[in-house]
């Protein structure tokens, strides 16, 4: 999560593969390194002030993530799911990542 949330673009492309794909919920899916590395530098990550993980979960070719990310002036709840080249988890395939502004009301 940490080169995600500091758009470290180097780290970034060793952590997936070539043909990663981004799904975000309601969104199209991103495909590509190149692709899934601008929209990474281009969302919500953008601003962060504190991220909070929740949990995280790993078993074999799956993973998952779930907690706050706090910027400036919102929270944004976040669960994120990954799919990893092989058990050994150390590449990317695919992410499916959902997120809801959260709402003091």
């Amino acid at each position: 999560m940490g080169a995600f949330v500091l758009n470290n673009e180097y780290e970034i492309i060793e952590l997936v593969t070539p043909d990663v794909s981004w799904l975000i919920s309601g969104e199209n899916e991103i495909s590509g390194v190149d692709n899934v590395v601008k929209a990474v530098c281009g969302s919500v990550m953008n601003g962060i002030t504190e991220l909070v993980l929740n949990q995280v979960l790993t078993h074999g070719r799956e993973g998952a993530v779930q907690g706050i990310l706090k910027l400036e002036n919102k929270e944004i709840s976040f669960s994120h799911f990954f799919y990893f080249a092989s058990a050994s988890g150390k590449r990317i395939k695919k992410i499916v990542s959902f997120y809801v502004e959260n709402t003091n009301e």
